[in-house]
């Protein structure tokens, strides 16, 4: 179960990455993220991560869909500590 301050921060995060202030991440928006974050990655690859956190195939990510990612890997990395 998540603490409400880890939801605000991971909210907060969220929308960091929404340029617009729509409520969406678009896949320019996630581009530029990890651009702006250092990671370096060729286009093919930025498009397969996208797409794994855009379950929907709508091609833009929403909130649940972020925080489900999060998640994920919270809790790989929670394990990964143990």
């Amino acid at each position: 179960m998540l603490k409400p301050e880890q939801v605000k921060t991971m909210r907060s995060e969220f929308s960091n990455l929404d340029e617009h202030l729509n409520g969406e991440i678009s896949f320019e928006e996630f581009k530029h993220a990890l651009e702006r974050s250092g990671v370096e990655m060729d286009e093919s690859s930025v498009k397969d991560l996208f797409q794994c956190i855009d379950f929907d195939r709508q091609g833009i990510i929403h909130w649940n869909e972020f925080l489900a990612a999060t998640l994920d890997v919270s809790t790989i990395e929670d394990e990964e500590m143990r």
